[in-house]
C-alpha cells in the first residue's frame, strides 16, 4: 500500500512530462524600486516575472496607489486588454512596455509598465499585482514626476559682494519699499575677507536695487531701473552700457574700466571694490558666454 501511494505519483508527473504538459511553479514579481521621468515625458516602470516565466496567459494589472479604491491603470487578462474598467485619467496613455531594449515582452515574463505624457497627478506607488490560476504575486514602484515652475512674470536677481570685514548687511529695495530676499548667504575666504551673495524674485517694477554695506557706514548700491530693466551701476566708473530686447528678454550689460562685462536681465551683482553680474541661467560672468 506504501509503494502504491508513492508509486503513483511518480508515474502521473512521469505521464505529464512525456506528453509536455507545463507543470505550473510558483513565480515571484519583482520591480525597480524607484522611477524619476520630467512632467510630459514617458516612463517605464520595469515590472517581470523570475526565471522569465511567459505572462501571456496571466493576469496583469497595475493599480495607483490611493486612499480610496481606484480602477485599475492598467488590465490584462485572458489574453488581452480590459479597458472597460481602466481609470479615465490614464485612458490612451498606458500600454505594457519593456524593461529593456532586449526584453521578449509578456512571453519573456517582462510586464512592465508604459506611461506616456507623465503629470505631476501621476506621481505616487504602483503596484504591478501579476495572477495565474495557481499563484499569484505583486511588486511595488514609486514614481517620481519632476517638473520646472516657470513664472514668465517675474525675474530672479541674485547681488554678490566681495572683500567686507566684517560681516556686512545686504538690503533689497524696489524703490518704495524693502523687498524680502529668498536668501542671505555669506562666505569666508582664507585672509578672513566675507563674500555675501542674495537673491529675490520680482515682478518687473521700475526700480530695483541692492545695497552692501557696514553698520553706521555709507552702502555700496547696485541698481536697474528704465522700462528695459537699465543697468546703473552707480558706484563704478562706466565706460559704456549696451541695451539689448531679444526674444522677449532685456539684457543690460555694463562695461566698467576693470574689463568686466555684465549681464543684468535676470541677476544684479556686486562687489567692493568692482562690480560683477551674474547671469543665473548659466551661473558665470556675462564676458564668459557672448
Amino acid at each position: 500500500y506504501v509503494f502504491s501511494s508513492l508509486f503513483c505519483p511518480c508515474l502521473i508527473l512521469s505521464w505529464l512530462h512525456l506528453l509536455n504538459v507545463p507543470i505550473s511553479e510558483n513565480f515571484t514579481v519583482s520591480a525597480k524600486p524607484h522611477v524619476s521621468v520630467q512632467r510630459g515625458h514617458t516612463a517605464i516602470l520595469p515590472c517581470w516575472l523570475t526565471f522569465s516565466e511567459s505572462a501571456e496567459d496571466m493576469e496583469v494589472r497595475w493599480d495607483h496607489w490611493n486612499d480610496d479604491y481606484d480602477p485599475p491603470v492598467l488590465l490584462y487578462q485572458a489574453g488581452a486588454f480590459d479597458f472597460s474598467s481602466q481609470k479615465a485619467s490614464y485612458a490612451g496613455r498606458v500600454s505594457l512596455g519593456l524593461k529593456e531594449e532586449t526584453s521578449g515582452g509578456l512571453k519573456a515574463g517582462d510586464v512592465s509598465l508604459k506611461l506616456e505624457k507623465a503629470t505631476i497627478e501621476d506621481a505616487g506607488k504602483y503596484t504591478c499585482f501579476v495572477s495565474s490560476s495557481d499563484d499569484y504575486d505583486s511588486a511595488t514602484i514609486s514614481l517620481s514626476v519632476t517638473a520646472v515652475m516657470k513664472d514668465h512674470n517675474k525675474v530672479n536677481m541674485s547681488c554678490q559682494s566681495d572683500g567686507w570685514h566684517p560681516k556686512p548687511e545686504l538690503s533689497w529695495s524696489d524703490g518704495k519699499t524693502a523687498l524680502t530676499p529668498a536668501d542671505v548667504m555669506f562666505s569666508k575666504n582664507s585672509a578672513g575677507f566675507y563674500s555675501v551673495h542674495s537673491w529675490v524674485l520680482v515682478s518687473s517694477p521700475s526700480e530695483v536695487s541692492c545695497s552692501v554695506g557696514l553698520f553706521n557706514e555709507e552702502p555700496k548700491e547696485a541698481r536697474m531701473r528704465g522700462g528695459f530693466w537699465e543697468c546703473s551701476c552707480l558706484f563704478t566708473y562706466v565706460s559704456s552700457v549696451l541695451f539689448l530686447y531679444c526674444l522677449s528678454y532685456v539684457l543690460c550689460s555694463c562695461k566698467k574700466k576693470r574689463g568686466h562685462i555684465c549681464i543684468v536681465d535676470i541677476s544684479i551683482s556686486i562687489s567692493d571694490p568692482s562690480v560683477k553680474l551674474f547671469d543665473n541661467k548659466n551661473g558665470m560672468p556675462f564676458d564668459s558666454i557672448v
